[in-house]
């Protein structure tokens, strides 16, 4: 959805979308935690596989520069993103919360 020149907003995420995350329409998609009602947690993508996860690299770290409570320090967060067309939406320390673009995931054009 274009907003304006350099803006793109998300589709909103919608009951029914979440009712049909497992479909191959939202494949690209993880609108809840578990991914789908039944926790299912898998993709149905196929750009990785048996053959090629060997070769797979880390392409770019972001930091989220939060600091963690009771001094864990810098960069032990956990968290389950979500993502929604191409749009990776992250909690952060003390909920804290951030989007991210990966659609033209190059470092340079992170959303940060």
């Amino acid at each position: 959805m274009a907003l304006a020149p350099g803006f793109v907003l998300a589709d909103p995420v919608t009951p029914e979308r979440l009712l049909n995350a497992g479909s191959a329409e939202e494949a690209g998609n993880w609108l809840m935690v578990h991914r789908t009602h039944d926790a299912n947690r898998y993709p149905p993508l196929d750009q990785i596989t048996a053959a090629n996860v060997g070769d797979l690299q880390l392409a770019f770290a972001v930091p989220l520069g939060e600091l963690e409570p009771a001094g864990f320090g810098v960069g032990g967060v956990q968290t389950t993103p979500l993502v929604n067309d191409g749009f990776m939406y992250l909690t952060e320390g003390h909920a804290l919360q951030d989007r991210r673009e990966f659609r033209d995931a190059r470092p340079d054009r992170l959303d940060l």
